[in-house]
């Protein structure tokens, strides 16, 4: 199951509801960031242990989740707030097991179909066109962002370790690595809307 899917269709995280869930974390800005830090690579070893993979897409799920709740005044404790994240962690993970369930059972029915159907070819061949379309529109789409933003996400992306080239974006800029991500997310976001228009119109 896609982490994507999980994810809130009528919400987005932003800045300003990152800076609130730091300040329920903690009154001080430098003890709130370390906790947030903690917070989340405890999320990563919970998923990454249930087999819940990529686990840090889905720790970020997670805390998104609870970024909205905290930025929607729902009431939660401060007392132990890595509880409050466990728990809903709890509940992405039910959902993710319900997703494989889904997915198996699809598999299993799927296997059924005979292989050689007449439409099969044909569907695959329309697929691959898709696939090819999709990916001049995206190419044109990014040649369409503004240069700054365009070499961002390139660099977001770019290298064998993601991890260490994004942690680096953060320091450079001096922001949460969480908030990088989100600035990553809008881009993608507005390119995937982008190359649907695109694919849709040829």
């Amino acid at each position: 199951m896609e982490a994507k899917s999980l994810l809130k269709k009528d919400w987005s995280p932003t800045p300003e509801a990152f800076d609130k869930m730091l300040g329920w974390l903690h009154s001080d800005r430098e003890q709130a960031g370390e906790e947030y830090e903690k917070i989340r690579q405890k999320l990563i070893k919970l998923f990454k242990w249930r087999n819940c993979r990529p686990e840090e897409d889905y720790a970020d799920i997670t805390i998104n989740r609870v970024m909205r709740r905290i930025s929607e005044e729902v009431e939660a404790s401060k007392d132990k707030p890595y509880l409050y994240f466990h728990g809903t962690a709890l509940n992405v993970l039910r959902e993710f097991w319900r997703g494989e369930q889904k997915h198996k059972q699809e598999d299993i029915e799927n296997i059924t179909i005979a292989t050689d159907s007449p439409h099969q070819q044909i569907e695959e061949e329309f697929e691959e066109t898709r696939k090819a379309a999709k990916f001049d529109c995206m190419r044109n789409c990014l040649r369409q962002l503004p240069d700054d933003t365009r070499e961002f996400i390139v660099k977001y992306h770019h290298g064998e370790s993601k991890k260490d080239v994004r942690k680096a974006m953060a320091e450079e800029q001096n922001i949460p690595l969480n908030v990088l991500r989100i600035r990553a997310c809008r881009v993608r976001t507005d390119l995937e809307k982008c190359a649907e228009r695109c694919v849709a119109l040829r």
